[in-house]
């Protein structure tokens, strides 16, 4: 039995001979949780001989085991086996972190955190590096009894990592790892839990969160089911998920999305389309302010889809507004659909193809950073804004602004309604086109335009044409307040 020890217990390292660490307890080791230490330390770089790490347990004691096994240098071609442990860790430190070089293989070990039997997607934080750790022990119970070590009970080794390729039956415990390890067009299963982790996405690939852990879909609403982070696949991530162009279609259904670090949750160059569906993006952050690029930020000419989804912002902090779409200069794309969501920022249309189809229906969109829906530049084939209900932007509400096309084919703006807008003071309205803006205006029917913030008009039409605005909601009914609520030429 090994404890008591400040740092490392054991350190193994430098032999060519042969090692074997067996039925061994360890307990109350690493105390000072030094994050390059570990209670059994196997510097491996110059062994040569085989290295057997099995039927130990390490105990997680009041005075911690702060990373039980810590391996170190290059293993590639190497015989080491780390298997049929008890590794019980603590929620701060790693079971097995692995610093070196080459694939560790450290299978039919059992995990627990602070006690408490792991499950499958939290063992895929107990380790680091490129660690093989399934299948694993998932029963925990020890045949040796009260003899020192550990010896798990027949059958124990049959759990299997939280993600699952549908197409190939793998498992893993990583995201990232079950991306590479794919073939374009697969479909990845992932179970409830939190993955802490960055993401690169550079081929087809269907992500779907929301599993049991009987591979039984669970998933919940975005905009409406449960909140509690029991009940999602959450990816926690420090910078933005980044699908390349060699990415062509990629589909991402039921994940909540978060990060405390950044605001832009994902950049995306896929070629064909991106497709995001019941997808909760959640940043914790508050920016210091409006940041250029917006929660997704939209590179390419592929499609961009956003179906029944949900954006939440910070509410407190120096600067709590967002972007929620941005897309880049240039990006040429064709089709941009956001429908069905609840989305706390501004959506921002720019660079698209002049056969662009942007369909923004059926939304919730508040207290955008800046306007809540805004066509910046370029043109578009058909536009249609529909049965949205947009407050609490800081600038308007809808704004077509610069040279922007709002439609060759034309623009609808219908059924929404527009107020409590112009929070920023700014002299904006509820809807606004700016002097520059050409195109055809097929409707602008039907809508409720009245209560802007801080005396904001209801409509301004900057252009030298005039527009017709019917069936509008003003905020009355007579004449004289119509007019006061408008700025140029309206058709009323």
């Amino acid at each position: 039995m090994f404890t008591g020890y400040s740092s490392s217990a054991v350190i193994i390292g430098g032999t060519s001979g042969a090692v074997t660490v067996s039925y061994n307890e360890f307990g109350g080791n690493n105390t000072a949780a030094v994050a390059s230490d570990g209670t059994l330390e196997l510097n491996l770089g110059a062994v040569t001989g085989a290295v057997v790490v099995e039927n130990n347990l390490f105990r997680n004691d009041a005075t911690d085991n702060y990373n039980p096994i810590l391996v170190s240098g290059g293993i590639a071609g190497k015989t080491i086996t780390i298997s049929e442990n008890a590794i019980l860790a603590t929620a701060s430190g790693l079971a097995i972190k692995h610093t070196g070089t080459g694939q560790l293989t450290a299978t039919c070990n059992y995990y627990a955190v602070n006690g408490t039997m792991a499950t499958s997607a939290e063992v895929a934080s107990l380790y680091s590096g490129p660690v093989t750790v399934g299948p694993y022990d998932n029963v925990g119970t020890d045949d040796n009894g009260n003899a020192v070590g550990y010896e798990p009970a027949a059958g124990s080794c049959g759990g299997q990592g939280p993600i699952r390729n549908f197409n190939t039956t793998q498992y893993f415990f990583r995201l990232q790892e079950a991306i590479d390890a794919a073939t374009a067009s697969n479909t990845l299963n992932v179970k409830k839990g939190t993955y802490s982790e960055n993401l690169t996405i550079n081929k087809s690939l269907n992500i779907y969160g929301g599993y049991n852990d009987a591979w039984v879909s669970e998933a919940v609403d975005a905009r409406t089911g449960s909140t509690n982070d029991e009940a999602w696949t959450i990816l926690s991530v420090t910078s933005a998920i980044n699908i390349t162009s060699g990415a062509g279609t990629v589909v991402i259904d039921d994940l909540k999305i978060i990060s405390t670090a950044v605001s832009k949750l994902v950049a995306t160059s896929a070629s064909v389309k991106t497709e995001f569906n019941d997808v909760w993006f959640a940043v914790g952050t508050s920016p210091t302010s409006l940041g250029v690029e917006g929660v997704i930020h939209h590179l390419r000419a592929g499609e961009l889809i956003i179906d029944e989804s949900k954006f939440t912002k910070p509410n407190t902090g120096t600067f709590p507004y967002l972007r929620a779409l941005t897309c880049a200069v240039g990006n040429n794309t064709k089709k941009i659909w956001i429908t069905n969501s609840n989305v706390a920022g501004s959506v921002e249309i720019r660079g698209t193809s002049s056969m662009a189809d942007v369909k923004i229906e059926d939304n919730s969109i508040e207290d955008a950073g800046a306007d809540g829906i805004a066509q910046l530049g370029n043109t578009v084939k058909t536009f249609s804004i529909q049965r949205n209900v947009i407050t609490g932007a800081r600038d308007c509400g809808i704004s077509f602004e610069g040279t922007a096309n709002v439609g060759t084919t034309g623009l609808t703006i219908k059924n929404n309604t527009i107020s409590s807008n112009n929070n920023a003071n700014n002299g904006s309205a509820g809807i606004m086109f700016a002097s520059g803006t050409t195109g055809t205006i097929t409707s602008i029917t039907e809508n409720d335009i009245a209560s802007q913030g801080n005396g904001g008009k209801a409509l301004i039409n900057n252009r030298a044409s005039s527009i017709t605005a019917e069936c509008m909601w003003w905020g009355a009914m007579d004449k004289a307040s119509i007019v006061a609520a408008k700025t140029g030429n309206i058709d009323y």
